[in-house]
């Protein structure tokens, strides 16, 4: 069954379980974690993988150049009216209500 799981995970395209399931499953043992606790540490780094997948493609298709972020951005370079959609998406916290409001 060990043998066939990294093919396995591979089928699923889940590679972050692929890498990190023997290290998880040494520290399980050694903290004694219950399965679900070992489960929810595969699953957050699988998530945290695709979603840094997700920003380097998004950036790659953006043809932004590195270090270019909402962060380094100078808003008096900008157009008035961008200037002002852009001071206010800067006061919505960071996550999903960002994305809809200010797309």
């Amino acid at each position: 069954m060990s043998e066939s799981l990294p093919l396995m995970l591979k089928e699923l395209r889940l590679p972050a379980f692929g890498q990190h399931y023997r290290h998880f499953q040494d520290q399980a043992a050694e903290h004694a974690w219950g399965y679900s606790q070992y489960l929810a540490a595969l699953c957050e780094q699988e998530v945290a993988q695709r979603f840094q997948s997700r920003i380097s493609n998004w950036t790659h298709e953006a043809k932004l150049p590195r270090g270019k972020s909402f962060a380094t951005l100078t808003l008096t370079e900008l157009p008035q009216a961008a200037q002002k959609k852009s001071s206010h998406c800067a006061t919505i916290p960071t996550g999903r209500a960002r994305q809809t409001m200010c797309c």
